[in-house]
């Protein structure tokens, strides 16, 4: 958001420290912001520039690569509807609420749960979805559609999509033109694809979709799991939350903070294990004091040691 608010002539930046963003301890490019922080990032966005379409504006400006992983394998698809398909696989990579669903000449943004920040959230992400895949249109969009804001004129909203756009409907979704779902995209690269789908399949975070705290969660301890300080205070702190408020968040997705830290364990030492790290590396990047330590819980996890998970070597001594 804060790249796209800089594409659009603000300063990004600034808006994200008078956001409190970059004072946040363990925020990183992979860790999701709560609602409140992203609401000071908007109202001070809004005081700067108060077109209500700017959050659209914002989405089509946010470069491509932007997205990582997600940017790519939607790029390098063979047609706009395996392009659009791939995002919605791998929505949860770069939203920790709603899906995208993906249908004959439509894109629909559903969201899961309440969220304080759709009036945001609704037009950057179709933003997005439009700056990534206009170009390769045939013709201008049908129409585009929001849930929110459910009121106020609809004409800076039509200007930025390049589209009819009709506000308070029943969902966010995108009408492209006839002929448009097969139409070939540019960086189509099968080899590509494939690979960058299985380095996704490792970041995938393997929780119900709308587990929104959940994931906030998981992409924190990605970060802090090394520094061995995972605690409920400290994660609580980074996600600007009290460690009550993340308990009870947890409790209501049907975890608890315990069950979230294993399970991010247990799949990042399986992922490390598998890519040649020592037994000792991983330890240390998952926050363990000594190795025996992580080997003990291994062996809960799996019933062996971590010495098995390790992957066959080929004769000239690289993993295979």
């Amino acid at each position: 958001m804060c790249l796209g608010l800089t594409a659009v002539g603000l300063d990004g930046d600034a808006l994200a420290r008078q956001a409190g963003i970059g004072a946040t301890p363990g925020v990183g490019d992979f860790t999701t912001i709560p609602d409140e922080t992203l609401y000071r990032l908007w109202r001070a966005a809004f005081e700067a520039d108060p077109r209500p379409e700017l959050p659209a504006r914002v989405g089509m400006a946010v470069p491509f690569g932007a997205f990582g992983v997600t940017d790519y394998l939607a790029g390098t698809s063979q047609t706009l509807e395996a392009g659009l398909q791939a995002l919605a696989d791998r929505f949860a990579l770069v939203s920790p609420v709603g899906r995208l669903e993906v249908s004959m000449g439509r894109v629909r943004l559903r969201h899961d749960g309440p969220s304080v920040f759709r009036f945001v959230s609704e037009p950057f992400t179709l933003g997005v979805i439009v700056g990534r895949f206009r170009p390769v249109l045939p013709a201008p969009l049908v129409e585009v559609r929001l849930a929110e804001p459910a009121s106020g004129a609809a004409d800076g909203f039509a200007e930025a999509f390049g589209a009819p756009t009709v506000l308070g409907a029943a969902h966010a979704e995108i009408l492209f033109p006839t002929g448009s779902w097969t139409r070939p995209l540019g960086l189509a690269d099968p080899s590509l694809h494939a690979t960058l789908s299985a380095l996704a399949d490792y970041a995938e975070p393997q929780v119900p979709t709308g587990s929104e705290t959940v994931l906030a969660v998981r992409h924190h301890l990605a970060e802090a799991l090394p520094r061995a300080t995972v605690s409920v205070p400290e994660a609580a702190a980074a996600l600007g939350l009290s460690a009550r408020t993340l308990q009870r968040r947890l409790a209501a997705e049907g975890t608890t903070f315990a069950v979230v830290l294993e399970t991010v364990r247990r799949e990042t030492a399986d992922r490390l294990l598998g890519v040649g790290l020592s037994v000792q590396e991983v330890a240390e990047r998952l926050g363990y004091t000594e190795p025996t330590s992580f080997t003990r819980a291994y062996r809960r996890w799996h019933g062996h040691p971590p010495s098995r998970h390790a992957p066959r070597r080929d004769r000239t001594g690289g993993a295979e």
